[in-house]
């Protein structure tokens, strides 16, 4: 509510974690002493003057309950003056039951007490945690408005001594503006790591930083998401975000995202969940399409990706699977023709001024070099030109307008260790890279940008069974017409057991059982519904990772020559397709670091 009376400065104390104080003080408008009696009836609000109203809500709250229903089990206070005002109302409460108003000469804006919480119902106070877990959540709610609000400074007490505290950001805007907040709560060491992005499509903006692949946590706890200045834990819009993770982060690892979203309040319901955390919108798919392709686009560009010494890498190409690809199955609707009012897309403020006075702010063989039929086919796969006998390698050279990040092909290779891990010197760097992730990563991305080379399918002599859950069977079932699209053939036969009669050409030769269950795990998440989209991805990474080098195998000089020519075709190598890092780099000064020098 201190929000959306345009506060510029909001201070929480809280005693014991709340259970015994909260204060809740702004400079906001304040409210004259009719509205201050008004606002602790039940559905009362200020928020809401027309039914159409509730179909375009952009304040942070709206449906006058909250403070009714606090003022009822506890003894609470309400001090407010508004602007331009010499003399306030102070409003107490115990138990529900008003006492006669008094007046008050406080500072303009609104201060709220609330005491003794579930003092006269302490079976509802048997619900409350500890004092340490409220405060917890307190801090959260706290830090999620600082980095959704930077225009506000906040500050929170907890008995007695100060625990957190932002300056409001002024004369900052876009990225500038919203780093500056991120590195006020997070700490500037985390604000550092992450990457700005900003992107639009007809359906709405965000506006993002972002952690890049090897700068993860394991919760999900510091992905803070927004959508028109309010602080939402919604599925769809999370969802979003991990999709655009998708191959770059380790299974159970998560990423640092802080993502603001902006959309029209038309298209989307706040109003669908009583902590107003979760929403309904009209077009879910298409804005976890933004969500997902503005992240993928920009972790491929941006300057982390670059070696040291490297220079910055130009507009990658289009995405490897269309917009339309990547939106779920689910939901899917008709596209939405009319703009997004640019205000909207701007993230600008609306301010409604009310009859009371009152005012709101929307605010692991050898590189299985895969095993094919024919010449024709390894070429048409590998790109390589064996026309010799020593095997030259036909370099297909960098992608149209990028510059190699890393000089695959005049770098010195110094050896192997553990048959893993490849060591490269080049001006003064040593680079190590793991063969197997990488050899994974440069099939991926080759197949991804050419799915028919999955296609090609070879059948089994003999169809060989896999035993499986009645989940991923069940997943199999569903899915069976786009696996067989991709080189896949297989009958199921029971609840439990599939029997696989044909698998991709690159696969021949792998264990079809292990192929097979892992795949069948892979796609068999979120509660058994997910993107055709992502399924391919799937699809693709786990037949790279089976048809790449394995560590542990000797990889002949000429087939590591072959992998590094590849390279030049890859506009991304520094994730396997399942999150694992591929490389690492120490300069002189690094290495000298290890003997003293």
């Amino acid at each position: 509510n201190a929000v959306d009376a345009c506060a510029r400065r909001v201070d929480v104390s809280l005693e014991l974690g709340g259970t015994r104080s909260i204060v809740v003080t702004d400079d906001g408008f304040g409210m004259s002493a009719a509205d201050a009696v008004l606002a602790v009836r039940r559905h009362a609000t200020s928020k809401i003057r027309y039914a159409d109203d509730l179909f375009n809500v952009a304040s942070m709250g709206f449906r006058g309950e909250a403070l009714a229903a606090v003022a009822a089990v506890s003894r609470f206070t309400l001090s407010t003056r508004p602007r331009g005002e010499a003399e306030g109302t102070k409003l107490v409460i115990e138990g529900g039951e008003a006492k006669p108003l008094e007046a008050w000469h406080g500072g303009e804006g609104t201060c709220i007490a609330v005491e003794s919480l579930f003092y006269n119902t302490p079976v509802r106070a048997k619900f409350l945690k500890a004092p340490a877990t409220e405060y917890g959540h307190c801090l959260e709610l706290l830090q999620a408005f600082s980095l959704c609000h930077p225009q506000v400074s906040f500050s929170l007490t907890h008995n007695g001594r100060e625990q957190f505290r932002v300056a409001a950001v002024e004369g900052l805007e876009g990225e500038a503006l919203h780093r500056a907040r991120a590195g006020a709560v997070l700490g500037r060491e985390a604000e550092a790591q992450l990457v700005y992005l900003k992107s639009e499509n007809r359906y709405g903006a965000v506006e993002a930083l972002v952690s890049p692949p090897g700068c993860e946590k394991v919760s999900s706890k510091q992905i803070w998401t927004f959508v028109n200045g309010r602080w939402v834990k919604d599925r769809t819009v999370r969802y979003g975000i991990l999709r655009g993770y998708h191959t770059h982060l380790l299974k159970g690892r998560f990423p640092i995202a802080i993502a603001h979203v902006r959309l029209d309040p038309s298209l989307v319901d706040v109003n669908v969940h009583p902590a107003k955390t979760e929403l309904r919108f009209q077009y879910p798919a298409e804005l976890q399409s933004l969500l997902a392709l503005g992240i993928r686009e920009r972790l491929r560009d941006a300057d982390w990706a670059q070696s040291p010494g490297g220079t910055r890498p130009a507009p990658r190409l289009q995405p490897m699977i269309p917009d339309d690809d990547l939106a779920p199955v689910t939901s899917r609707r008709e596209r939405f023709d009319a703009p997004i009012a640019a205000s909207t897309l701007r993230g600008e403020h609306t301010h409604h001024e009310h009859a009371h006075g009152s005012a709101m702010r929307a605010s692991e063989g050898r590189i299985p070099l895969p095993r094919i039929r024919d010449k024709a086919e390894l070429d048409a796969l590998l790109g390589f030109d064996f026309s010799d006998s020593k095997a030259k390698v036909s370099e297909p050279g960098p992608l149209p307008g990028k510059e190699p990040k890393v000089p695959w092909t005049e770098m010195e290779f110094l050896g192997s260790f553990d048959r893993c891990y490849l060591f490269f010197a080049t001006e003064g760097r040593m680079l190590v890279l793991d063969q197997h992730a990488f050899h994974e990563r440069i099939l991926f991305e080759r197949l991804s940008r050419d799915e028919s080379l999955l296609g090609r399918s070879q059948p089994l002599l003999v169809p060989e069974a896999v035993e499986l859950s009645p989940g991923e069977i069940a997943e199999l079932r569903a899915r069976r017409h786009l696996l067989v699209k991709r080189g896949f053939d297989y009958e199921l036969e029971g609840d439990t057991t599939v029997a696989v009669k044909a698998v991709p050409s690159i696969l021949a030769g792998r264990n079809v059982a292990d192929v097979f269950a892992g795949l069948a795990q892979e796609i068999a998440v979120e509660e058994g519904v997910e993107a055709n989209a992502d399924m391919a991805r799937h699809l693709l990474a786990t037949a790279a990772c089976h048809a790449a080098v394995r560590a542990g195998e000797e990889l002949p000089p000429n087939e590591l020559k072959q992998l590094l020519a590849e390279a030049h075709t890859v506009d991304f190598f520094h994730n396997c397709p399942h999150g694992r890092r591929v490389l690492k780099w120490w300069s002189r000064d690094q290495v000298a670091s290890w003997f003293d020098r």
